[in-house]
């Protein structure tokens, strides 16, 4: 794991290269650690990259910036039953485009404050 991965501390995503900071933001570009084991469908091990596409994940703040992860993510074929799937990383929350932690963070700070005082947490 390189420098920058530790400063994410997401234990399935790497960055790929430095992070790019102005006064607000930092963006990383990742990718996760490792390519899926077996198909989710059929449990075969035997899979190939299918298609590629960047999706931007945003992250709990650092040094009070907004953190986004533009993520490589990769698709795959099984070749055994044919079908294709996402690779799946368990810090990411799949419906919201965040990663689980803020989602939490989220989840926690609006039971103690209004969503004004929430939202300038400066998440997203």
């Amino acid at each position: 794991m390189n420098n920058m991965s530790d400063l994410l501390s997401l234990p399935d995503i790497k960055t790929i290269e430095p992070p790019q900071e102005n006064e607000t933001d930092m963006m990383f570009k990742v990718e996760a650690v490792g390519p899926p084991e077996r198909c989710p469908e059929c449990g075969f091990d035997k899979l190939y990259k299918h298609s590629s596409r960047n999706q931007l994940i945003m992250d709990l703040p650092i040094r009070l910036k907004r953190v986004g992860l533009q993520l490589n993510r990769r698709r795959y074929k099984c070749r055994e039953c044919g079908s294709t799937f996402w690779e799946r990383l368990i810090s990411v929350d799949e419906k919201r485009s965040m990663t689980k932690r803020l989602l939490k963070s989220i989840q926690e700070q609006s039971m103690s404050k209004t969503f004004v005082r929430s939202r300038r947490k400066r998440w997203c």
